[in-house]
This record gives C-alpha cells, sequence and structure tokens, in this order.
C-alpha cells in the first residue's frame, strides 16, 4: 500500500504542515510513502527521511503563467506515475489540490483532506468551487477541533461522518516541572510579516516598563530576516535569535511567557509546543482552534484582535504577580496532555 502527501514545500523545511507530514511519515504503519512537493521554501532544516521517496514537480526554467501551466500539468503527471490510484491513501493540505488529481485516481484511492488553515482563508471563492465538484470523492477530511467540525458540518453537512477531529500532536515531550516567574518572554514563528506580524509585537513590547526582554526565534526569507532585524534594532531588550536548535525543549525552558500576535492562523503548534513546556502564552484571539490551546485565565490570555494596550497589561498581570503566573504554568502543562503524541496517533491510524 501507498501512502502519498502532496504538498508545495518540502517537509525538510520549517513550517506547521511540514511538520505534520514529518510526523505521518514518523507513523508506525506498513506503507511505502511518498512524498510529492515543488518547493524548498527557504531552506532545508531537517535530514531526508531515507525511507521515502521524494518527487520534486517543479517546473524550471519557466517564468509567469507558463511556469503556473506546466507546474499544475507535471504535478498530474508525477501522480499518474506514482501509481496512485491502485489503493493509495493521498493526502492534501489544500482543497484546490483536488481539482490536479485525475478522476480514476480519485475514485480508486482513498482522499484524505487535512485542514490547515481557518476555514475562511482555506477555502477561498475558487476552493468552494472545487469542493463543489469533488468533494464526494473525498473519504475523510481532518479538522482541528470539534468547533471546527461544527463550521465545516455547516457548510458542507453532506460530508457528515467524514469529518473527523485530530488535533495536532506535540512533537517534544512535555516539562515535569513548572516554570518560574520571570519577565523573560519568548515567541517562535515563521519569519513571515504579512502573517505574525512582529510589529504589532514590538510595539508591545515598547509599552512594558524596563526590565522585560523578548527574544525572537525562527527562519524565513533573507528579505523577511532583513527587515525584521531592522526593526527589532530600534526597540532595547528584544533580539533575533534565528532558528530555533534541535533541542527545542531545553530553549522554551529559559523563558516565563510565550508571545504570539498573528493576524491568522490554522492551528498554532508553537503553542502547544509552548504549553508543554508550562509556559502561559499571550495570544491575539484569531483564529478557532485557539480555544482549544489556551482557556482564557486559565493557561494564558485569548486578547480581542489588535487590542494591543489590552496585551500588554496582560503580560505585566503574568509577570508582576506570581501567584498568577504559578496557577497559569501548573494549567498549562494540566492541558498539555489533550495534544499527547499516543492519541494523535492513535487517531491517525484510526482513518488511514
Amino acid at each position: 500500500m501507498k501512502l502519498i502527501t502532496v504538498n508545495s514545500n518540502k517537509s525538510t523545511t520549517i513550517g506547521g504542515v511540514e511538520g505534520l507530514i514529518r510526523f505521518i511519515q514518523s507513523l508506525d504503519i506498513d506503507y511505502k510513502m511518498i512524498e510529492l512537493f515543488f518547493s524548498i521554501g527557504t531552506k532545508e532544516v531537517y535530514q531526508e527521511n531515507k525511507n521515502i521517496d521524494y518527487i520534486d514537480y517543479s517546473i524550471k526554467n519557466h517564468s509567469g503563467l507558463l511556469s503556473k501551466l506546466g507546474l499544475k500539468i507535471n504535478q498530474i503527471r508525477k501522480i499518474k506515475s506514482c501509481s496512485a490510484g491502485d489503493g493509495a491513501v493521498i493526502i492534501l493540505f489544500h482543497p484546490n489540490d483536488l481539482l490536479y488529481m485525475p478522476v480514476s485516481i480519485l475514485k480508486s484511492s482513498k482522499i484524505i483532506l487535512v485542514q490547515t488553515n481557518r476555514f475562511d482563508i482555506f477555502f477561498k471563492p475558487f476552493s468552494k468551487i472545487i469542493m463543489a465538484l469533488v468533494k464526494k470523492y473525498i473519504n475523510y477530511v481532518t479538522v482541528y477541533t470539534k468547533k471546527d467540525k461544527a463550521v465545516l458540518t455547516e457548510m458542507y453537512p453532506d460530508l457528515g461522518k467524514k469529518i473527523k477531529v485530530i488535533p495536532r500532536g506535540c512533537r517534544i515531550q512535555s516539562c515535569e516541572t513548572v516554570r518560574t516567574c520571570s519577565k523573560k518572554l519568548v515567541t517562535v514563528a515563521r519569519i513571515d510579516e504579512d502573517q505574525k506580524d512582529f510589529t504589532a509585537m514590538l510595539d508591545i513590547f515598547s509599552r512594558l516598563p524596563k526590565g522585560y526582554s523578548l527574544d525572537i526565534y525562527g527562519g524565513g526569507s533573507a528579505e523577511e530576516i532583513a527587515s525584521l532585524q531592522e526593526k527589532v534594532g530600534k526597540v532595547p531588550g528584544v533580539q533575533f535569535k534565528g532558528e530555533v536548535s534541535d533541542d527545542l525543549p531545553k530553549v522554551l525552558q529559559q523563558y516565563s511567557v510565550f508571545l504570539m500576535t498573528s493576524r491568522y492562523e490554522g492551528f498554532g503548534q508553537t503553542l502547544i509546543e509552548a504549553r508543554s513546556q508550562g509556559l502561559p502564552i499571550v495570544v491575539f484571539d484569531n483564529f478557532d482552534a485557539l480555544s482549544f490551546i489556551v482557556e482564557n485565565g486559565f493557561n494564558g490570555f485569548a486578547i480581542q484582535n489588535n487590542d494591543r494596550h489590552e496585551f500588554s497589561r496582560k503580560i505585566l498581570e503574568l509577570c508582576e504577580n506570581e501567584h498568577i503566573y504559578m496557577n497559569m504554568t501548573r494549567n498549562a502543562l494540566s492541558k498539555a496532555q489533550e495534544t499527547n503524541l499516543d492519541l494523535v496517533n492513535s487517531l491517525w491510524k484510526e482513518i488511514l
């Protein structure tokens, strides 16, 4: 049996979807694993898995419309060439990719569509047209939370029992000890200003009194990193640390509070990693899965979108009140059990 993933970026790069693909590839299942991709993003960080066939369907030496057309034609060819239709399991991370699956393959394969963003981002108008045409071929749609399942059921009632709630699993082991209250703040994110809104984060930090520090970890394009470094250089107390080392738990355990100012997210993988190390979280409340990860006032604070004053006020409330802080760090570790890898493993194996 073959298991085929189709995604824009190779799974050896940084990203939530890329991490999920690596997780699926690591499952203890008897499948031949094939990965289709057309980009390595900015940089390969992880080693290739020797048990995976990596197939690059990118088009070289073309640009514009010709390149896009050639890319999609090549995607169809590669799907056919790896005999995807012979009872294979095909996992897609964007509804538009359904359009580039030959009908013969859609009919003879198990098709799994994975939610990778808030539904208003995930289902653009063109994606909705595609869903109307080919959703009957989908065997399962995985969503982050019960709330997402309710939203998707309302959008597509006929998907019914095909919708399965499978949260992202935390890829690092939970810490056994609570954090200590300090003024050391941290974020880990792909460096992408349009989505992550580091401008807001720096403005929020600038409202805090002296004595606070903020370290920003992440990778991205050279242009994005250069832009961020220029902004960081103007705000005392903030440092850009680059990509996280392999020992993420050790890095996170140096800090007390995790920040996220994204304009939108799908699930927020870094948030469950932060809470696994006992870090309370302060985040803008602008994606459905957040309520599953951060229970407002319990293991962090979910702030009304772009209310920067309230965001900075809640950081102060956490870091200046040890009683509040210690309750939240304990609660963070308690909630971390909801994304235990063994639980998520079993949910994936049920549908594969």
